[in-house]
């Protein structure tokens, strides 16, 4: 017999260790009636109490064996195996079939993640050059108001004018200054 085999064997003998442990307490737990006497609830519900002890502590020994245990690691890596298998196989008729499998849609979110994060620190660096930009735009519009303050009460240092570059404005001819 190989080791596969005596482990089917141990597990089977545990197996029916469990029953017939269980089976001869149940016997001893219904034992009062077999005689044709009539049980008093309370008979009844100790008989029930002793039937599942001896129940659940069959199944608790057998559960706890060496041979179930095994077994139960044999069934969960074989489930494991089975299941990346299946996947590989999926995948795999994926991607003959030109179909968006899981992996696929799984790079494709990761990049779009690494572009949003590179995209958000774009904008926040442009909001503070706006902002930056902003403060200075406001220093220079309070310069320049100091500055026709300065220059006179209700004159505009910036009076738009039909003239090009290089030309004198009439005001500037009058008064010998140079635009």
């Amino acid at each position: 017999m190989s080791d596969s085999d005596d482990n089917v064997g141990d597990g089977l003998s545990a197996l029916m260790r469990m029953w017939m442990g269980m089976a001869s307490g149940a016997m001893e737990a219904w034992q009062p009636w077999t005689g044709g006497s009539t049980a008093s609830p309370e008979i009844v519900r100790q008989a029930r109490a002793t039937f599942f002890k001896t129940w659940s502590d069959c199944c608790d020994e057998f559960m706890r064996s060496p041979a179930f245990l095994d077994a139960q690691k044999q069934c969960m890596a074989g489930n494991l195996a089975m299941r990346k298998q299946a996947r590989e196989n999926i995948s795999r008729l994926q991607h003959e079939f030109q179909v968006a499998g899981a992996e696929d849609i799984d790079q494709l979110m990761r990049a779009l993640r690494r572009l949003e994060r590179r995209l958000l620190d774009e904008f926040e660096d442009s909001s503070d050059r706006i902002s930056e930009l902003s403060g200075k735009i406001d220093a220079l519009t309070s310069r320049l108001d100091t500055l026709q303050r300065s220059l006179g009460e209700g004159k505009t240092a910036c009076a738009p004018s039909n003239v090009g570059p290089g030309q004198e404005r009439p005001d500037d001819a009058a008064h010998g200054t140079d635009s």
